[in-house]
């Protein structure tokens, strides 16, 4: 018997989210790229995505990718993460394109694709404030004519990344920029550049406000589909469901105790100092789910009364004294973000299921 933390993710609630966005962008020209990553490159995940309007798949490893093309997934598949020198042969065996910021990288994907004699595409990634990936803006023109260069290498488009770093939103100004960059990269690579991309789930406001300029036709989007949330944004968003991923845990211990540790207190046992409210004596249940395997910051409690007071690698801690039906051997649900998700997600520790039906997980 399985009796690990288990992850659901219910494949309806994705298939409607991705049928929205897509929609959505639709009216406006705008693609969308479902983004998998979040859950490991999972092939039914994808599958729903593709289902619901998604043009392409994008995923930040190759492995993943190599998992959906060999579990039969039909659709364009990118990867949305600059590729490793050392990774660009298997990249060039299971991916179609992928996102690049360096010439040196376009340089060594351009020879493996030469020695093939097969085509490559490319995403030319720009950075507009975030400073994660990206080529500076000034860079443009020398990029462009590097590029017209290429003979195996197609550059398809350009993009950014925002929000993922340094918090930077999506706003019309640095969409303008990046359309003015995709400009300066035609003109001097001589590729048509037909995509531009202009960020992910947190660029979903300027399409719900008219916002985004015409000209930028693509988002890369994977908490949005997958959770209906937008963490940059700080926001549900309102059209979709988040129904669609819980993570629950076994009660392992449940007791009454005092709220305020006893002793000469240090920090914990990942070098913080914890600090406690004193609620006199409470019933505490104690959940076979930890660090290891989460983000407990990240989890919100499905069932009524429960607080999460903290969490060790192994053991995350809850005061249930105002729940009710909580008992050693049963379980508590939890919604998490995508920290938490994404964190689970990795974790050998969690067990993972992929529901499909309607009506989304069931209320605890």
């Amino acid at each position: 018997m399985n009796c690990a933390p288990v992850m659901s993710v219910c494949l309806e609630t994705v298939r409607f989210n991705a049928s929205q966005v897509a929609s959505l962008a639709g009216r406006v020209g705008v693609s969308i790229w479902g983004v998998t990553k979040g859950l490991c490159g999972e092939p039914s995940l994808a599958r729903a995505m593709v289902d619901g309007g998604c043009e392409a798949i994008g995923d930040s490893r190759v492995r993943n990718l190599a998992h959906m093309k060999a579990a039969g997934v039909d659709a364009p598949m990118y990867l949305i993460r600059i590729p490793m020198l050392s990774e660009i042969p298997w990249m060039l065996e299971v991916a179609d394109g992928c996102l690049v910021s360096s010439l040196e990288t376009l340089e060594v994907i351009e020879g493996h694709c030469a020695a093939q004699r097969r085509v490559f595409q490319v995403v030319l990634m720009f950075d507009l404030g975030d400073l994660r990936e990206g080529f500076m803006p000034q860079m443009a023109e020398d990029v462009g004519r590097f590029c017209s260069s290429l003979s195996w290498v197609r550059v398809i488009g350009v993009g950014t990344n925002l929000g993922c770093f340094g918090g930077v939103l999506a706003t019309r100004v640095n969409q303008l920029e990046l359309l003015d960059v995709a400009s300066v990269v035609r003109r001097e690579s001589g590729f048509d550049v037909p995509l531009v991309s202009g960020g992910g789930t947190l660029a979903l406001p300027l399409l719900e406000t008219g916002q985004m300029p015409q000209g930028v036709n693509n988002l890369r989007v994977g908490e949005g589909i997958i959770l209906g949330t937008d963490s940059t944004n700080g926001r549900d968003v309102p059209y979709l469901r988040q129904d669609g991923v819980e993570l629950a845990a076994q009660v392992v211990e449940l007791r009454r105790k005092p709220s305020v540790p006893r002793g000469e207190l240090g920090r914990d046992a990942f070098g913080q100092v914890p600090s406690f409210v004193d609620r006199g004596e409470r019933l505490r249940a104690i959940l076979a789910l930890g660090r290891q395997d989460t983000r407990p910051e990240g989890l919100t409690p499905l069932n009524d009364g429960v607080l999460i007071l903290g969490a060790s690698s192994d053991h995350m801690i809850c005061d249930v004294e105002d729940a009710s039906h909580v008992s050693l051997g049963g379980t508590l649900r939890f919604r998490p973000n995508y920290g938490a998700m994404l964190q689970g997600a990795t974790s050998p520790y969690v067990r993972k299921e992929f529901l499909d039906g309607a009506g989304g997980l069931e209320a605890p």
